[in-house]
């Protein structure tokens, strides 16, 4: 073969290897396409009911890229994203139903997001762009969701937080204790036991079924309640000894990336929830921040003061709850002045990489030029195509007398009052 030919073929190969490398399930910068088939013509009628009933799954074909698979198990998700949607509901697609191990490029569990309480169609996606450069968190791009043949919509396609998540940042993670911190509507609360008002953390006695409304046991063994039990109680009444069953950093960055993007549909709103607890083979709980959809003020309760305004948000006190007995994970570190400190440190960092410096507003619109078309031709989006295009930059009406700010309204006056408080 002449060598230039073979030259160019070399390079041709490695130019492909590396192409197809890079588009990855979750890389932002191509569309995903998914296509559900299921045989039921009624199947929206039929997952509704099977949501409101407890969460089992209905059988589909299941086309991703182009890559078929058989058997797979679908249903709804979500709680106020299910029942705001009248036909496009979030979907949670489990590739490995009924066949075992199968996966598409190592993933088997899908989750796909219909963007509620967000015109602008990318907090989700942004907001986990920035949490990934401090903590472990999901990956996230968008997906084009076909069914029966027809488009179904644009969602928000995020990473499940689960056994090939905790590997890939913690290793074998498969025997550790690990729970979602979220109310589970299946069970009740028990006889005798105090109400909790979310997965707060708070210490309410030694009975493991008195948690079990707000924390639900994701890991195997039902001996891990004891190790959540018993960082709860360290956290409450054993504050000097945090640091040997909480990491410290890693919770220090969860907060301050939660009070910088004003996310509180979390452990730092009203509800405290939308978070997952991992213990590592060292013993400490890292807490995992999961459902950004409402991140940059699309969800404005904070738990001490409730339907907060532009403003408020804008001027959110950035050691909130610090004071607030009942948010222990908050209270109990920023009463120490060293890690009250390094938390500050971890605002400051986050302020400066994505704000202060604009990347923020340009990544958000690069995002949104991706998906204009697809947005546009959605049949079933929530919001108009005009809120699409103005809620970056202005407050939208998201339905009643709710709305979702605009981000960059948000962020411009956050950032001015977050750099006067922390004199930066």
């Amino acid at each position: 073969m002449n060598r230039s030919i073979y030259f160019i073929c070399i390079c041709l190969f490695l130019f492909a290897t590396t192409y197809l490398s890079a588009q990855t399930f979750y890389s932002t910068s191509t569309i995903q396409e998914i296509h559900l088939t299921f045989s039921q013509s009624n199947w929206h009628e039929v997952l509704t009911n099977l949501k409101k009933k407890g969460n089992d799954r209905i059988l589909a074909k299941v086309s991703i890229n182009g890559e078929a698979f058989d058997s797979v198990g679908v249903r709804y998700k979500g709680n106020s994203s299910f029942n705001a949607a009248e036909k496009k509901k979030p979907f949670n697609i489990k590739l490995d139903h009924i066949i075992k191990d199968q996966n598409y490029q190592e993933y088997e569990t899908l989750k796909l997001s219909n963007a509620f309480r967000d015109p602008s169609f990318v907090r989700e996606v942004l907001a986990y762009e920035i949490a990934r450069k401090y903590m472990p968190s999901p990956k996230a791009n968008f997906a084009k969701v076909y069914v029966n043949g027809k488009y179904h919509g644009l969602y928000t396609n995020v990473e499940s937080i689960d056994s090939k998540f905790l590997k890939g940042y913690f290793g074998d993670g498969k025997k550790q204790p690990f729970f979602k911190c979220n109310t589970d509507k299946e069970k009740t609360v028990v006889s005798g036991c105090k109400t909790l008002k979310g997965a707060t953390l708070e210490y309410i006695g030694d009975n493991p079924q008195c948690y079990e409304i707000k924390f639900q046991l994701k890991s195997k063994s039902e001996n891990d309640w004891k190790e959540l039990m018993g960082l709860i109680y360290t956290l409450n009444n054993e504050p000097e000894k945090i640091a040997s069953v909480l990491n410290i950093d890693a919770t220090l960055k969860y907060l301050a990336f939660n009070n910088v993007v004003v996310n509180l549909d979390s452990y730092s709103g009203l509800f405290a929830h939308n978070y997952y607890l991992f213990q590592d083979e060292a013993g400490q709980f890292h807490p995992l921040v999961w459902d950004l959809n409402m991140a940059f003020g699309g969800f404005n309760h904070s738990g001490l003061k409730n339907s907060l305004p532009l403003y408020d948000m804008q001027t959110l006190d950035p050691f909130l709850h610090e004071n607030n007995t009942n948010r222990p994970m908050i209270h109990q570190l920023l009463q120490k002045p060293a890690y009250r400190q390094k938390y500050q440190t971890y605002m400051e960092t986050i302020l400066a990489e994505n704000f202060t410096n604009g990347w923020y507003a340009e990544r958000a619109k690069e995002l949104q030029r991706i998906i204009e078309v697809e947005v546009k031709n959605d049949p079933n989006k929530l919001y108009s195509f005009e809120a699409f295009k103005n809620n970056l930059a202005k407050t939208e009406n998201v339905g009643g007398n709710a709305k979702a700010v605009g981000i960059l309204e948000l962020m411009q006056g956050r950032r001015r009052f977050l750099e006067q408080q922390l004199e930066l």
